[in-house]
């Protein structure tokens, strides 16, 4: 469980998911406009636990082919990334299976999804639990965000995970908590997200933010 929510979190970030004079169309009917060839470019800045700057990068997302499956239509981005669009909003293929990541159409306060784990190591002899649960979340459907691809009005989403692990046999379980805030517009993507993690309290681990974005 530990190693699929990090997973989570990097596929979120890859997700690319709004204007008094807002940038783009405010919405065509999906949160997520999935075609070959849309592109989003997005600066990462990285943190130290201080709080100060570790590094600050461009990275590209580019949908590069889709696939057929069922009555899904799934977008492989160049990463290992798939997405698809269905009624309710838009999925991302985690484990082989395609997981509601943004609902859409969606309500403020809305919880769309809840996910928990109980999990025994295989290296375990007791009878300790590791449970984890995560919870996502539509904070705001109106929130004005400005980045330098533009000015948006969005959706914002959240992924809140807490719990207890432990690392190694014997160990005492160990406290977690990572929340994930990712802002999407609609017809657009992904506009900006912040990742926290837990030491003593949730402090920034990462940011995204749109620089520029191409759409077929």
């Amino acid at each position: 469980m530990i190693k699929l929510f990090f997973l989570l979190i990097a596929i979120v970030f890859l997700a690319v998911g709004c204007s008094e004079d807002s940038t783009g169309p405010s919405s065509n009917g999906v949160i997520m406009p999935l075609a070959v060839g849309n592109e989003w470019v997005q600066r990462v800045t990285m943190y130290y636990l201080d709080g100060s700057i570790d590094t600050t990068y461009l990275d590209t997302i580019r949908i590069r082919d889709k696939v057929f499956d069922g009555s899904d239509t799934i977008y492989l981005f160049n990463s290992n990334l798939a997405g698809a669009n269905r009624k309710n909003g838009y999925y991302i293929a985690l484990s082989d299976s395609l997981q509601i990541i943004a609902k859409y159409p969606v309500f403020a306060g809305e919880v769309f999804r809840r996910d928990t784990s109980i999990d025994v190591p295989v290296w375990d002899t007791t009878s300790i639990r590791d449970t984890i649960i995560s919870k996502f979340l539509c904070k705001e459907t109106n929130t004005f965000v400005n980045v330098a691809a533009g000015s948006f009005y969005c959706y914002k989403y959240q992924i809140h995970t807490s719990g207890t692990f432990r690392a190694d046999a014997g160990a005492s379980p160990e406290y977690i908590e990572n929340l994930i805030e990712y802002y999407y517009a609609p017809g657009i993507g992904e506009v900006k997200s912040y990742s926290y993690g837990w030491k003593d309290s949730l402090v920034l681990m990462n940011k995204r933010e749109l620089v520029s974005y191409h759409l077929n």
